[in-house]
């Protein structure tokens, strides 16, 4: 039988990463100054060079601004304060208006905002408070934030169970182990090389620190473990090509390249990591993720995320059983690709283990007249522990 496992952010919080609302409290609140134009770092600016340039303390006022108007719209809805993903969310809307979107809904919130930047900005140039150049400004700084605070070198804890299930895999008791994660960070690969097992994630093997992405990549594949992460990786990084004095973004099979050595922005800006790029090519330092709450799913349909979303597709029309853990369902788009699942097959199931199920029950997005209908037609089966307690006995009649 195959398996399936489905992972959110919960299951890292064992070894130590920031949730989300350690993330919110860095990204507004710490020390970060310009490192180049789209690169933020952490700490102060190392020098008065840095410090007359950087444009962090106006980025974190704004996104403080955005907070504050979104907890009071949240509070009237019982919902927890916003997080990073709710401000990326608004400041994408605000970047994106009246360019890629045309929204009228939100003309008083564009001017508020713009009326509160002329404020604070009073006396600066016109390019200065621009609030298209801010928000985009602000986008890039969320992803820059997420990258380094996820990015560790600590042994992943916590995952005696997906341990226990790749050797399953591995050891023919099961037939193969699909890991649909949507974490940005590297857990679960330390995790599978840490214990020599050969997993297929889209990407070529090679000796070289840079491995790029195989567009044509199957689920077919000799390896009994494949690792699909639905929202990007802080070690994906997009390459473009020099050519006839134009830049090419879409390099066929080399659009992405993935590294495990070089995944922090303190080595990835170093000559020896570019010595490793053919010529006439260079790189994007952002990483290859995505964040935000309701405009993830615009993502799932175009680059590298959409190549990553077919073969989720392509692999739960032969997935009967689901082991989920440390995800909120609170994802749209993912949300409705799980209910096509679930429901598409009487045999289908879908075990969720966590410690607490009324949480999701009565603050996701999955509704609890959904949850308590999946569970009374035992589509859904709770396990009441976390990742880090549970065993295979816990889970024994989703494996036999």
């Amino acid at each position: 039988m195959k398996i399936a496992l489905f992972l959110g952010s919960g299951v890292s919080k064992e070894t130590g990463l920031p949730m989300s609302d350690g993330i919110t409290k860095s990204l507004l609140y710490d020390d970060w100054h310009n490192y180049t134009g789209s690169i933020y770092m952490p700490g102060p600016p190392p020098d008065v060079t840095f410090r007359m340039r950087n444009c962090v303390p106006l980025i974190q006022k704004y996104l403080r601004f955005l907070k504050d108007y979104s907890d009071r719209y949240y509070t009237q809805w019982n919902r927890s304060e916003a997080n990073y993903e709710d401000l990326f969310f608004l400041t994408k809307q605000v970047q994106d208006e009246g360019i890629e979107t045309e929204n009228p809904a939100i003309a008083s919130f564009y001017n508020e905002i713009k009326k509160e930047l002329d404020f604070w900005c009073k006396g600066k140039t016109q390019q200065q408070i621009n609030i298209k150049r801010i928000s985009f400004d602000a986008c890039n700084f969320i992803q820059n934030v997420i990258h380094s605070k996820l990015y560790t070198s600590i042994e992943p804890k916590g995952m005696q169970l997906i341990s226990d299930l790749v050797d399953l895999s591995v050891n023919y008791k099961i037939s193969s182990l699909d890991i649909f994660t949507l974490n940005h960070d590297l857990l679960i690969e330390k995790l599978l090389t840490k214990n020599k097992i050969w997993f297929k994630d889209g990407f070529e093997r090679s000796e070289n620190p840079i491995r790029y992405f195989k567009r044509n990549w199957r689920l077919d594949t000799p390896e009994r473990v494949r690792l699909i992460k639905l929202h990007g990786s802080i070690n994906w990084f997009r390459i473009k090509q020099y050519e006839d004095n134009l830049w090419n973004e879409n390099i066929w099979d080399k659009d992405v390249f993935h590294t495990d050595k070089y995944c922090s922005y303190r080595n990835i800006d170093q000559i020896e990591f570019r010595r490793h790029l053919p010529n006439n090519e260079t790189s994007h330092l952002i990483p290859e993720l995505i964040t935000g709450t309701d405009n993830k799913h615009l993502s799932y349909t175009f680059g590298l995320i959409s190549e990553m979303h077919r073969r989720f597709h392509d692999s739960l029309k032969s997935t009967k059983k689901i082991i989920m853990s440390g995800y909120g369902w609170n994802d749209r788009g993912i949300n409705a690709r799980l209910r096509e699942w679930i429901h598409s097959s009487r045999s289908n199931q879908l075990y969720l283990l966590h410690k607490d199920p009324d949480r999701i029950r009565d603050y996701s997005k999955l509704g609890r007249s959904h949850f308590d209908r999946l569970k009374e037609y035992n589509k859904l089966v709770i396990v009441r522990k976390y990742l880090k307690d549970a065993t295979l006995l816990d889970i024994r009649e989703c494996i036999e």
